[in-house]
């Protein structure tokens, strides 16, 4: 029975903050996850600037609107994302309007931003030292689902209708791919 519930549920297994992994500033982004979000603001439609604080890659997109994104690569059965909470709040007061979620490469997850903000409220985090929130634990399960969700809690955020899948190759200089590439996403 224990093992039909891990199938169902990855994360039944787990407690609140039992990660073993610490999110990466965005400083230290390896070359290749740089690339690669650089090909989602172009599929995107593009960047007009950098917005706010410049610590942070908040974007402002050609139509308007206000992004940051993050990237994970795919672990057993799920992504996790760490969204600093100093990040966090440099996108509320940039107006952020949609955070996006590299999946690896599958594709991506544009969502709202308030259905992150409702998310965030019960998700679970790593603390600073002084016991203050260093960054939310954000958990997004791989296809077929397609679901957010918390280590433990049964509830799920369905992603399917926020997803751009990758439908060719992604790696090397075809940043945007042919423009039949770019209409099958």
């Amino acid at each position: 029975m224990a093992d039909l519930a891990l199938r169902i549920w990855p994360d039944f297994g787990h407690s609140v903050g039992e990660l073993e992994f610490e999110a990466p500033d965005e400083e230290e982004e390896q070359e290749d996850v740089k690339l690669l979000k650089t090909k989602v603001l172009d599929l995107c439609g593009g960047k007009t600037h950098r917005v706010e604080d410049s610590r942070f890659q908040i974007h402002k997109l050609q139509d308007g609107r206000i992004i940051n994104i993050k990237y994970s690569r795919p672990h057993k059965d799920y992504f996790w994302f760490g969204v600093h909470a100093s990040l966090w709040e440099g996108c509320l007061k940039a107006g952020m309007t949609h955070m996006i979620f590299i999946l690896g490469q599958t594709g991506f997850v544009t969502l709202p931003t308030a259905i992150l903000r409702d998310y965030l409220a019960e998700a679970g985090t790593s603390p600073k030292a002084d016991g203050t929130v260093r960054h939310f634990h954000v958990l997004i399960s791989k296809e077929p689902k397609l679901e957010m969700f918390h280590y433990g809690k049964p509830a799920r955020i369905p992603l399917k209708l926020y997803l751009t899948a990758f439908h060719y190759p992604i790696s090397g200089d075809d940043r945007a791919g042919s423009a039949e590439q770019r209409e099958g996403l």
